[in-house]
């Protein structure tokens, strides 16, 4: 008998704090919610949380380093010409050690540019990946 006294007690319970969240959710929405995306939440449908926002925000970030990594491609293009053009002068020609040392910044440039160019892809396939990803979320938010 006292098992089930004590299994009354704990439905009781439970019932009590499922009816308390409902009054908050009724109560107080705007803090709730509010609690939920600052947690990280920002759409939340039939207790599947979707982190639509953050990976939103992540894109633009995403795209925003591609914009500064092609800006610096371009300048290290710019670099790379420039030093190219250094190497046919001919005051370097009659100095074989400072026209060794501009080929080998103009190598520097181009392994750097090499590099650039190889961010700048992952940078491109991670933003593909961000907008198939929010293409997903945005067809469950449909359905």
């Amino acid at each position: 008998m006292e098992s089930l006294n004590f299994k009354d007690l704990v439905v009781s319970i439970r019932e009590i704090c499922l009816i308390a969240v409902f009054v908050l959710f009724l109560v107080m929405p705007k803090w709730i919610n509010q609690r939920l995306e600052d947690a990280g939440f920002t759409n939340v449908n039939l207790g599947f949380a979707q982190w639509e926002r953050t990976l939103e925000e992540s894109r633009k970030e995403v795209e925003e380093v591609e914009q500064a990594t092609m800006a610096t491609q371009d300048k290290l293009n710019q670099v790379s010409q420039k030093l190219e053009s250094l190497t046919v002068r001919a005051d370097l020609r009659s100095s074989p050690a400072l026209r060794r040392e501009v080929l080998q910044l103009k190598a520097q440039v181009d392994v750097s540019a090499s590099d650039l160019n190889r961010s700048q892809k992952e940078l491109q396939k991670s933003l593909s990946n961000h907008n198939i990803i929010l293409k997903d979320i945005k067809n469950v938010k449909k359905e």
